[in-house]
């Protein structure tokens, strides 16, 4: 299983790093990039905190729990958490594509290059999370309380909130706590939450 954790790594690195070079291709990856294109307010790659933490945290994640549970997951599992995670991703770049601010993932509405490898990125991740939290019946309790305090923090990281709130004059969005972003980090923390007491009690 340690192979499967290793390989899940790497790919995860991999599309984390091949978004920041098609981003860079696209003048779109730094402050200075962006605005020497001619867009003064944005959201740049590496200022994007998601992607930090899709770096650091996330994909190491996965990894770790491919490599502690995957001998749990059978071909099915594997074949029905695929659809649901592909489906997943799909309405999550969706509503990415309904923003109006010009960043490395979306543009003008509509998935930069950038954009497409995160989609397949999250479907890659996605799945993996579901299989852990609605597949696995042997995961230690600390490694479950673990997995979503983290990815509790990676999805108040990727809504922007210490980014909004710290406010710098090249981006758009300045409130921290908007319905949206509140509902989306109340309830995947209550899905994340209600799931790892399932788990451990």
């Amino acid at each position: 299983m340690l192979f499967r954790g290793i390989a899940v790594l790497l790919v995860g690195l991999s599309f984390t790093l091949l978004q920041l070079v098609l981003a860079w291709a696209n003048n779109f990856a730094t402050v200075e990039q962006m605005q020497a294109g001619g867009v003064q307010k944005g959201l740049p790659f590496l200022w994007h905190g998601a992607m930090w933490t899709d770096f650091f945290i996330v994909s190491p994640l996965i990894a770790i729990i491919v490599a502690r549970c995957s001998a749990e997951w059978t071909g099915g599992m594997w074949a029905r958490m695929l659809v649901i995670g592909f489906f997943m991703s799909v309405a999550m770049h969706y509503t990415y594509k309904m923003s109006n601010v010009m960043e490395a993932h979306v543009q003008n509405h509509l998935l930069t290059s950038t954009g497409i490898i995160h989609f397949f990125y999250m479907w890659m991740a996605l799945t993996i999370l579901v299989l852990f939290y609605f597949q696995t019946e042997r995961a230690s309790p600390e490694l479950v309380w673990w997995c979503t305090g983290l990815l509790i923090f990676h999805v108040i990281v990727g809504t922007h909130v210490p980014l909004r709130l710290w406010s710098p004059e090249w981006y758009p969005e300045h409130s921290a706590f908007d319905v949206p972003t509140v509902a989306t980090i109340i309830g995947c923390s209550l899905i994340l939450i209600w799931r790892s007491y399932i788990m451990t009690r």
